[in-house]
């Protein structure tokens, strides 16, 4: 399967977004487990 020149750039420009969201997912992620964790050590006491 042939690729131009700009098929290469969209599959590069996709890949970088879809990183980005990655990243921002886990940092979300890691975050609300953040919020949980404190929640549930001010519960427990």
């Amino acid at each position: 399967m042939q690729h131009s020149v700009n098929d290469v750039k969209i599959i590069e420009e996709k890949a970088k977004k879809d990183q980005a969201e990655e990243r921002k997912a886990i940092r979300v992620v890691r975050e609300a487990t953040k919020h949980l964790k404190n929640e549930n050590n001010h519960h427990s006491k």
